[in-house]
């Protein structure tokens, strides 16, 4: 096995890098400066065109996007527990909660995290940055009503799909905004989340 992660913190390529450390899987770390637009340089750019992370390359072949690369490393490492088959009872609501780091979430956190943080101000845009988290209390709602456990989204325990949602909250977090945008269980849930050995070595690279 030879799994290389690029990674930048605070990015989406904590989806995998949490991962790999909850799968116990060996791998090499790039870390790399994250600079909108140009993360990795030159070099980088050579894996991925739009010099965003995470990439993930194994022997030679490279997967884009982060819930894309967690589910190439369940298929291709696994069988783990963080999945679920086409025959667990409970297989609908993990691929939904899996994709839905990015189906629910992604865009309006991006759009928040943007127009409250990211952008220079004189382009932020403060009518997008509340559509955007009045969407995201919409999403957050509809988890806290979805969760099966207080630290868990599936009544059989943590999953992958955790790993997918759970970094939409860290990133409302690190802006200040999820006591703002989440309800008390979901709030919970986070703190939960945040407990796991797996996470707290992800989160310090």
């Amino acid at each position: 096995m030879s799994l290389v992660l690029y990674h930048a913190r605070r990015t989406r390529s904590l989806r995998p890098l949490w991962l790999l450390e909850e799968m116990g899987l060996k791998y090499e770390l790039k870390s790399l400066a994250f600079k909108m637009g140009a993360t990795g340089g030159e070099e980088f750019a050579q894996i991925n065109p739009l010099q965003k992370v995470p990439a993930l390359v194994d022997n030679g072949q490279t997967v884009l996007e982060s819930v894309a690369i967690m589910e190439y490393l369940m298929g291709r490492y696994g069988p783990t527990d963080l999945a679920c088959d086409a025959q667990d009872p409970e297989f609908g609501p993990y691929l939904q909660w899996l994709q839905a780091g990015e189906s629910h979430f992604g865009m309006y956190m991006s759009l928040l995290v943007g127009h409250r943080l990211l952008l220079p101000e004189t382009q932020r845009n403060s009518d997008i940055a509340n559509w955007a988290a009045g969407n995201l209390q919409s999403a957050c709602a509809l988890l806290g009503n979805s969760l099966k456990q207080p630290h868990s989204l599936l009544a059989r325990g943590f999953s992958a799909a955790d790993i997918s949602v759970g970094y939409v909250l860290f990133v409302i977090d690190m802006i200040g905004a999820l006591e703002e945008i989440a309800p008390d269980n979901v709030l919970q849930y986070w703190e939960g989340l945040k407990e796991r050995p797996a996470w707290k070595r992800a989160i310090s690279y």
